[in-house]
């Protein structure tokens, strides 16, 4: 099933495997706000409008989106600086708050994994 037409993107494949094998996925809001954004600015092409993107790539596929809230908040303001975008310290802060494992292919986000205890997989 690949309803939003995540396979014509240009992940690397072990993403898909990781995606196939797992019990709980989840997205933090943030990355749904950034979205619009990357769209908007025209750095990311999506077939369909971000709304519908949203619903039919995460919903089909019971991918959770996962709230920010004040104490994901306050721990994304205490990390340290490593990188520069606040968007991506809430998600780094929404892995750590609710024990789950990022996968992300920033190489920055490997620098939160040794002293606040994130769980980062990486290829």
């Amino acid at each position: 099933m690949d309803p939003a037409g995540f396979r014509a993107s240009p992940l690397p494949k072990y993403i898909f495997s990781l995606v196939e094998t797992t019990d709980f996925l989840a997205v933090s809001a943030i990355s749904c706000w950034e979205l619009v954004l990357l769209s908007r600015r025209g750095r990311v092409k999506l077939p369909i409008s971000v709304d519908g993107w949203i619903e039919r790539g995460l919903r089909p596929v019971n991918i959770q989106c996962l709230p920010l809230n004040e104490r994901i908040l306050v721990l994304a303001a205490s990390l340290p600086a490593h990188h520069r975008d606040p968007a991506d310290r809430m998600i780094i802060a929404t892995a750590i708050e609710h024990d789950a494992a990022l996968l992300s292919l920033d190489a920055t986000f490997s620098d939160y994994a040794a002293s606040s205890g994130l769980k980062l997989i990486v290829e």
